[in-house]
């Protein structure tokens, strides 16, 4: 034995007190298959016989740690979970990429066979008419009747109540039960306004007025009631006609000049609301107030061009192909008191008119009453010029010759 061995027993080599085995030279030894306690112990005899025979320090064997989901069964069952999981994840991944890749190949094959052959050009021009079509229909077929124009309602409860049957309820307009109740009470008004003025100024015409002011106002809650765009619109012609025929019939000259003069001295601008129009052309708003108080229809316009253009006014004398100084005078024989008359060719208007620049009414005895732009209100004064620019160049009437 050698010098530097020492014979007592170590506890920690041999814990039980028997004798300590010899070691095995190293290179025979062979790595042992045991737990965690055999090796541990086989590692400290190892380093024993080394210390004895003088030999280096073999580091020790890293000491295999178990991984954190493979203890057991349950252990090994998760971790292969986890891994076909992560596996089938990866599968639908690339599904879904060879999915997008088929649909960008098949709309851009089909892009192709859109735009480079003459049948895919035929059905995008298809598909762009019906497209069109389909929004012209929207914009301006709902709400009215085909082959109708837009339908007329008035901008303000003013016109509202300012509207008569022969403006409101024309054209498809007739077919809205909310214009033609507006429409009709404004109609019933405006006979009221008719039996009043009969009252005051023609009263041999009272009787005839209040019979024919119930026998309309009965054909006009007709009118309301009917609900069939077609027969109302049929309703509505006729009842308009024998309007316009007992009308010619009554005293409106005597009327409206009446009111006229009533008007003289009254500032310009009392009457620009009435249209809504400047006090540019405060002379047609003068006019149409004057109108709408005797009772014509269709009287409210802003313009003096509108004026001359309204359907139920008669041309009396008509404008002449060329501006005459004396026009007034060749024709003056042919006016009555309350036609309205019109003075210039449209070369003196502020606004451009393309027909007159001025307008007003004749009271007889070469008379006129219009307003005045210089003086800012109603004036009666001669009727044969406004100055060189507006001399006297037609004249319209409403009621009996």
């Amino acid at each position: 034995m050698p010098e530097d061995s020492d014979s007592t027993v170590d506890p920690l080599l041999n814990p039980e007190g028997g004798e300590t085995p010899e070691s095995e030279p190293e290179d025979k030894r062979q790595p042992s298959e045991g737990s965690i306690q055999d090796r541990a112990r086989q590692h400290i005899k190892n380093e024993v016989s080394r210390i004895r025979q003088g030999g280096r320090r073999v580091p020790r064997p890293p000491v295999p740690r178990p991984s954190p989901g493979a203890s057991g069964v349950g252990g090994r069952a998760s971790g292969a979970a986890s891994r076909a999981e992560g596996r089938a994840a990866q599968v639908a991944a690339k599904a879904g990429q060879a999915t997008a890749q088929a649909l960008r190949a098949a709309a851009k094959v089909g892009l192709q066979l859109l735009t480079k052959t003459p049948v895919g050009w035929i059905i995008i021009i298809i598909l762009l008419v019906i497209i069109i079509i389909g929004a012209i229909f929207a914009i301006y077929g709902l709400g009215r009747d085909t082959g109708g124009g837009p339908p007329i309602t008035p901008t303000s409860a003013q016109h509202v109540k300012q509207a008569t049957l022969l403006s409101a309820l024309s054209g498809d307009s007739i077919a809205k039960n909310e214009i033609v109740l507006e429409v009709v009470e404004a109609e019933k008004e405006r006979y009221g306004r008719i039996k009043a003025n009969a009252d005051q100024l023609s009263p041999e015409f009272s009787e005839a007025i209040a019979a024919k002011q119930t026998e309309f106002g009965s054909r006009l809650d007709e009118l309301v009631l009917e609900q069939d765009s077609s027969r109302r619109r049929e309703l509505k012609n006729a009842l308009e006609t024998e309007m316009l025929a007992f009308e010619n019939t009554l005293p409106f000259g005597k009327w409206i000049a009446k009111l006229a003069e009533e008007r003289v001295g009254q500032p310009n601008v009392s009457f620009c609301t009435v249209t809504g129009a400047g006090a540019n052309v405060a002379c047609a708003s003068f006019v149409s107030t004057v109108l709408y108080l005797a009772g014509v229809p269709n009287a409210i316009v802003p313009l003096v061009d509108q004026i001359w253009r309204s359907p139920p006014l008669k041309t009396i004398v008509d404008r002449p192909s060329q501006k005459s100084a004396s026009y007034y005078q060749e024709n003056v024989g042919s006016l009555k008191a309350g036609d309205i008359i019109f003075w210039g060719d449209g070369a003196c208007s502020p606004r451009g008119s393309v027909l007159f620049d001025h307008v007003g009414f004749y009271v007889g005895q070469d008379q006129a009453v219009d307003t005045s732009s210089s003086e800012k209100k109603v004036l009666k004064r001669s009727a044969e010029s406004r100055g060189s620019c507006r001399v006297f160049n037609g004249a319209k009437r409403y009621g009996a010759d």
